[in-house]
């Protein structure tokens, strides 16, 4: 689905956070205003941490494997064509998210690039530079749990493996469990790397997170470190420029 195009990020993100964020230059509960990329297959699964970010005055952006838009454009085509996910396809759909990595941020202006999936993530460590990793559960445990591959199989073993290659690459990577945490530095992720952030028990069921709870503040403060993590030690991207834009997610 297309969305509404719009200018892509400003060109002056990058020379001044060295003056903001890295050098603390903020102050008191402020937060940088993040330029950053979500890579999610399902917008509803995000909408709570948008609407987080956009409360803290960071500028999120929304892109699916179909290209981008703004989340009520994504939450009407999810109940219309739901279609259940497969890692069976993974491989293939690698390829699409490059393609809509690349349109929607040509000139790789965006600051940070956050990977809900294992696609998108392995995507995003091979075309960006400071790529934030978040998961749920490993990838082939999830592959076995939806009986898409059994344990000790090939297929088993080349998702851990490919996993594993996101892992070492990814600028920051976030769990949100101390069981998920163990599991990710098991499969060789830098310790300094790997961040918990907990969220309430109603979380996938929120519509929006109120700021009287004093959880949004809380988890924009989070991400904000972990965003400046990312971006200090990000890789140079090897991706090349392609057309497109991106699309920005209304406060």
């Amino acid at each position: 689905m297309a969305g509404i195009a719009v200018p892509a990020f400003p060109r002056r993100s990058r020379e001044q956070l060295s003056a903001t964020a890295t050098t603390g230059g903020k102050t008191g509960e402020e937060v940088h205003p993040w330029s950053v990329v979500h890579a999610c297959t399902q917008a509803r699964d995000i909408l709570p941490l948008l609407d987080v970010q956009v409360s803290a005055g960071m500028r999120p952006y929304l892109v699916t494997p179909h290209g981008s838009g703004t989340p009520d454009l994504y939450l009407r085509t999810d109940e219309e064509n739901a279609k259940p996910a497969s890692l069976l396809t993974a491989w293939n759909d690698v390829r699409q998210w490059r393609r809509s990595l690349l349109e929607a941020d040509p000139d790789q202006s965006a600051e940070i690039v956050h990977a809900h999936s294992f696609a998108s993530g392995m995507t995003a460590v091979r075309n960006f530079g400071a790529v934030v990793y978040d998961l749920n559960g490993c990838v082939e445990d999830l592959a076995m749990a939806a009986g898409q591959c059994e344990a000790g199989s090939w297929l088993a073993r080349s998702f851990r493996v490919a996993e594993q290659f996101i892992l070492a690459r990814a600028c920051a990577i976030v769990t949100h469990s101390s069981v998920m945490s163990d599991a990710v530095l098991d499969r060789g992720a830098p310790p300094e790397n790997v961040f918990v952030v907990l969220l309430p028990e109603d979380w996938g069921r929120r519509a929006e997170i109120s700021a009287k709870d004093g959880i949004g503040p809380t988890l924009a403060r989070r991400y904000d470190a972990i965003y400046q993590h990312a971006f200090i030690n990000r890789k140079k991207s090897p991706a090349p420029p392609t057309n497109g834009s991106l699309i920005p997610v209304q406060a």
